[in-house]
């Protein structure tokens, strides 16, 4: 069976929104998701905000609240009927709470045993079939040292003036995501 590496952040939780969220929350100006035009949030926010908004993702909660993206469950299900999916997620340093709650929070939305989730900053050593990432670099080293994977950069707005190499696929549909896997020898 082949093996699928989902990122979260980016993937099936809607990080930016919930950052986005808080801003406003912390009296901040309220930005649409379309804005945001790097994956570094804070390339398109004032940068003053920086600090507190990182104080709030360090704090108990936070990461529990992020919502997940819509069809995500499901698509994740689906998945799992033709590959074994592992969430592979960075954890958040300095966030004493980010690890067990993002635990929970994937055990509650998308039904994963703890022999499915690995905190890794270096995705590139983690192995599988596929990898499905927001970020371009994460994709691009996993590739390097799994050259014989697909890469999958899942296409947001705030990733699309990021080059990639033509071996690495673009995509944004979990059916064309199923559809890919499946068609794998």
């Amino acid at each position: 069976m082949k093996r699928v590496l989902l990122d979260v952040d980016g993937v099936t939780a809607d990080f930016l929104t919930a950052t986005l969220d808080t801003l406003v929350q912390l009296g901040g100006p309220r930005v649409p998701p379309e804005a945001i035009h790097t994956w570094d949030i804070f390339g398109s926010l004032p940068r003053e905000w920086e600090d507190r908004i990182v104080a709030e993702w360090h704090k108990p909660n936070w990461c529990s609240s992020v919502p997940i993206y819509p069809g995500a469950r499901e698509a994740v299900l689906r998945l799992r009927d033709i590959a074994e999916v592992v969430f592979v997620t960075t954890a958040m340093h300095g966030a004493p709470h980010w690890m067990w709650e993002r635990d929970v929070w994937l055990r509650t939305h998308l039904n994963a045993g703890g022999r499915d989730i690995i905190f890794a900053t270096a995705k590139h050593v983690v192995s599988g079939d596929v990898l499905v990432d927001d970020k371009a670099s994460n994709v691009a080293e996993w590739h390097k040292h799994n050259p014989r994977g697909t890469a999958i950069l899942w296409d947001r707005p705030y990733n699309r003036t990021e080059q990639v190499a033509s071996s690495i696929v673009r995509m944004d549909s979990w059916s064309a995501l199923e559809e890919l896997v499946q068609g794998l020898p």
